[in-house]
């Protein structure tokens, strides 16, 4: 996806741990869609040059870091949850996992911290 979606104008670098070929296909496939969500908000709406992904797992927990230079959000997240963006969709495929996002913004660009634990299933 990385290399399929970075151009000239938008540059995607990736880090990601080996530990994650270790989860289930289907947190795999999971944490993909979490990840496709967020980077085409950068390229949809934060008109960001670059974004960055790292997937990492330290002891009982892995980690998944989305971060972009672009303009960040204009709203509250609880305002963009409501308006049926695709940030309520990131948070229902998180809350599924029985993980956690922190998510920060501004004008600098955003950044959305992830984690859930190595065991996670679908529940």
């Amino acid at each position: 996806m990385a290399k399929r979606l970075s151009t000239p104008k938008f540059t995607i670098n990736t880090n990601i741990h080996s530990s994650a070929d270790n989860m289930t296909p289907e947190v795999q496939l999971y944490i993909f869609r979490i990840i496709q969500e967020l980077v085409s908000n950068s390229i949809k709406h934060a008109s960001a040059s670059l974004s960055e992904i790292t997937v990492s797992q330290g002891d009982d927990l892995y980690t998944i870091f989305v971060r972009d230079n672009g303009i960040g959000f204009n709203q509250d997240i609880e305002s963009a949850l409501s308006l049926g963006s695709g940030i309520r969709g990131i948070k229902n495929r998180i809350f599924l996992l029985n993980g956690n996002m922190d998510l920060q913004t501004s004008l600098k660009g955003t950044a959305i911290s992830i984690q859930f634990r190595v065991d996670a299933y679908l529940s």
